[in-house]
């Protein structure tokens, strides 16, 4: 069975450039889906999902996320699906 997870996450300015989403899936496998996404010249921000086989194992993607200098919000309300 595998577990869900909605989250906003920004990126700082020194950031934008970095494919830190797909270190993320390299290390931890966690899938993610790309809901929306807006990136500027100073800050990006994207709202995930992401799935894993395990709460441990999404839990570990997260902190990852925020280790990296990213700063990773659950979705309180589920994001509109067109």
């Amino acid at each position: 069975m595998s577990v869900n997870q909605k989250v906003y996450v920004t990126f700082p300015k020194e950031k934008i450039r970095e494919s830190i989403i797909c270190k993320m899936y390299d290390e931890f496998k966690v899938v993610f889906n790309i809901r929306t996404a807006s990136v500027n010249d100073f800050v990006g921000l994207m709202a995930l999902e992401l799935t894993a086989d395990k709460q441990d194992t999404l839990d570990k993607a997260v902190e990852f996320l925020r280790n990296e200098g990213l700063t990773v919000d659950p979705i309180e309300m589920d994001v509109v699906r067109l």
